[in-house]
């Protein structure tokens, strides 16, 4: 069974496809990178029902390292790609972590990335608007930094060494263990990166606890991943 998530911000964008999509019961690796295509091929049959697509992917390091993608493959080293390319589709794959989003209509540039509490946030977030800056644009003009499923507050515990790196504000505790939470902190840096408050959506959806077999390495240790894509359609470059 395929399962398909679709984000009403990006509906409303015409140019832009946005989906979140997983296969249960999968394993997703990436080293074949002709046998990841044709799985991408296969979760995005219906976006591209003549065959083949392009798409690009980050290695996904845990790092603050963010790619310009200007054709299909593999970008090692890196947790971000940002393209102004029509019909190549950014991948990030998730199984708790933080796929982020975004889109700028006025010069159709897509930065993706993912955050996963080990990652340098400031940095990965403040690179798109850096982007949209040297391209003559301001960050309040994307549309939408869009935060896909990962677990909420109380599913991600943190490990001691874990607390000095954020703020205290961004930690919460329950039954005496300290959970971070992630919906605020993500939040708080796309608004202080330049991304207005009204371009958000934040997904509510928990990969934990959810009931739709979403695919959670916390719950179930799974090799399987959400394949978090987001397009600009149009004519090929």
């Amino acid at each position: 069974m395929i399962g398909e998530i679709r984000y009403s911000l990006f509906d409303e964008q015409l140019p832009v496809y946005c989906r979140s999509v997983w296969k249960t019961d999968s394993s997703v690796f990436i080293e074949n990178q002709e046998d990841f295509q044709n799985y991408l091929n296969l979760l995005f049959t219906n976006h591209n029902p003549g065959g083949k697509h392009k798409y690009a992917w980050a290695e996904q390091v845990h790092g603050n390292q963010v790619l310009l993608a200007a054709d299909s493959g593999k970008y090692a080293r890196c947790d971000g790609l940002l393209t102004t390319c029509s019909q190549l589709g950014l991948i990030i794959r998730t199984a708790d972590c933080a796929a982020v989003m975004c889109y700028h209509p006025e010069k159709k540039s897509l930065p993706i990335c993912m955050w996963d509490g080990v990652g340098r946030l400031n940095t990965l977030f403040k690179t798109p608007c850096i982007f949209c800056r040297k391209m003559g644009n301001s960050p309040s003009g994307i549309i939408s930094g869009h935060l896909t499923f990962y677990s909420g507050v109380l599913a991600m515990r943190l490990e001691k060494n874990f607390l000095i790196i954020f703020l205290l504000n961004f930690l919460k505790k329950r039954d005496n263990k300290i959970y971070f939470d992630l919906h605020l902190c993500i939040r708080e840096q796309l608004l202080a990166s330049g991304i207005l408050a009204d371009h958000l959506e934040i997904s509510s959806i928990c990969t934990h606890c959810s009931s739709l077999q979403i695919p959670s390495y916390r719950r179930d240790k799974t090799q399987n991943r959400l394949i978090n894509m987001i397009e600009i359609m149009g004519e090929k470059k």
